[in-house]
């Protein structure tokens, strides 16, 4: 009878956690860096922080790591909260840095509640891997008809995004495009992947290829390779760096092996992800030189300049969303950018707010490659450091030994 109630017990459990898990990712799709959250942003926070009230409440389902979700949770808000109380002190008017810090709360205080319980956390991540490579066969499934037929044939209805004019078309069956692409043969949508930016949906792809456990089965495989595709599909410049980057510490790293298995793979793998990085920057297709010459290349330019500049001459920072006042319409491009804004000190937090996500890991190498894709990500080319999505990322606990490929979760 003990065993019954047991049973019934672990199914109820994972029954909440898959209704939980689908439940946040809705949510998470409402909050920037998403295509979505440029308009819903707080309406999406609201509703992670009320989920993981839910959460809490049911008592089914096991809340036993707190002690990997609070601190995370709480350096979350600290670096908002610092960097919002840095810029009042500085002077500036603007609303944006509260606003951001509620947000940013909400959020924390409801992911923090809500992956306390593991199953929870597992079936979150676990179905936005499935998500996301349902998206690559998506771009998969354009791309194929697109060479027997006029990517115009393939056009649905336009989603409108408040803040960027010439994107949002959606193609059969569910590609949204930043722009097309003419390769020669094919013209090609740059799938969004219902993000802001391609340059954002591949660090999701990156994560996701990075914790992908062992690949040993049909189903596993072709997921694996949808992400991978997934990826391709975003036509991301840093992203095929990353790609070969992410590919290499995976394999290095998490894969059990010999001493002499590990350096003919390291080698292999590093050769790779050089070829990787190399067509990333030459290819003028979708590499750095054919940005050489367009806005997304000057932006970043101009963007990193102005940041270094400012943080050359106020090192301490003149507090975030300042732009109109010194540095620049592109101050926020990036982490580098916004130097001149958040200072030594912004900087500083930002790396503790790293530093303890991966402290505050079940398995800290895995979670370092995992969100290394993101650091990178905001370092060079992306303002995703205010974004409610990517402090969800911050809270992947990387469960399970140091093998990645033997994962013992209830993934």
């Amino acid at each position: 009878m003990d065993n019954v109630l047991v049973s019934s017990y672990k199914n109820e459990s994972a029954v909440f956690g898959v209704v939980f898990g689908t439940l946040l990712i809705g949510a998470c799709f409402l909050t920037r860096p998403t295509y979505f959250g440029e308009r819903f942003n707080i309406l999406g926070s609201i509703l992670i922080f009320t989920i993981g009230m839910f959460v809490i409440v049911v008592p089914s389902l096991r809340k036993d790591d707190f002690h990997h979700t609070i601190p995370i949770a709480i350096s979350n808000i600290w670096l908002w909260a610092f960097l919002a109380v840095h810029s009042f002190v500085n002077g500036v008017s603007s609303p944006y840095p509260l606003y951001t810090v509620i947000n940013i709360a909400l959020t924390s205080f409801g992911a923090g509640a809500a992956f306390s319980s593991r199953v929870v956390h597992d079936s979150f991540f676990k179905l936005l891997r499935l998500l996301l490579a349902l998206f690559g066969l998506s771009s998969l499934i354009t791309f194929i008809m697109s060479i027997g037929v006029s990517i115009n044939s393939l056009y649905l209805f336009n989603i409108p995004s408040p803040t960027y004019v010439d994107t949002g078309d959606l193609y059969f069956p569910f590609t949204l495009a930043y722009d097309l692409k003419d390769y020669g043969f094919v013209v090609f949508p740059r799938a969004l992947v219902f993000f802001r930016e391609p340059g954002i949906a591949q660090a999701f792809y990156c994560w996701a290829i990075a914790t992908t456990p062992k690949v040993d089965t049909p189903l596993s495989a072709s997921t694996f390779i949808l992400l991978i595709v997934g990826l391709a599909s975003t036509q991301s410049t840093i992203g095929f760096g990353l790609l070969g980057v992410t590919l290499a510490l995976r394999g290095i790293l998490l894969v059990r092996q010999s001493r002499f298995q590990m350096i003919v793979s390291a080698i292999a793998l590093l050769f790779a992800a050089a070829m990787l990085a190399k067509f990333a920057i030459e290819d003028e297709q979708v590499g750095f030189a054919s940005k050489a010459d367009n806005d997304s290349y000057f932006d970043r330019k101009i963007g990193i300049d102005n940041g270094i500049k400012t943080f050359l001459d106020n090192p301490f920072g003149i507090g975030i969303y300042s732009s109109s006042r010194a540095i620049g319409v592109s101050d926020g491009i990036n982490l580098i950018a916004s130097l001149g804004a958040i200072g030594v000190p912004g900087l500083f937090f930002t790396a503790i707010n790293w530093y303890v996500s991966i402290v505050y890991a079940s398995n800290k190498k895995a979670k370092l490659i995992a969100i290394l894709p993101f650091i990178i990500t905001y370092i060079t080319s992306q303002p995703i450091g205010d974004a409610p999505f990517y402090c969800i990322i911050l809270f992947y606990t990387a469960y399970g030994d140091k093998n990645l490929h033997s994962m013992k979760s209830t993934m």
